[in-house]
């Protein structure tokens, strides 16, 4: 073996540790974007043990999420005007 052999297979070793870098990194962007943090629980009230009512914040929007321990399922869609009338 010569040692341009060994410089072939350094430098194909090489590109191949930079090309899984750029690829993790990548992907790390990928993952972020996707899961930007975009869903809050405001405010949450326990029913009994298995039953809760959930208030959450989706972008803009806020649901009243009734939550079983089998089912979940959104009760209605806050809007700004019931924010209003409910807080006089």
């Amino acid at each position: 073996m010569e040692i341009t052999y060994y410089g072939q297979v350094l430098i194909v070793l090489a590109v191949m540790g930079l090309v899984l870098i750029g690829g993790i990194k990548a992907s790390k962007t990928v993952y972020l974007k996707k899961f930007a943090g975009d869903l809050k629980v405001k405010d949450r009230l326990a029913l009994n043990a298995n039953v809760s009512l959930v208030v959450v914040q989706v972008r803009d929007q806020e649901y009243l999420l009734g939550v079983g321990s089998k089912e979940i399922s959104v009760i209605q869609q806050i809007t700004a005007e019931k924010k209003e009338l409910s807080v006089t």
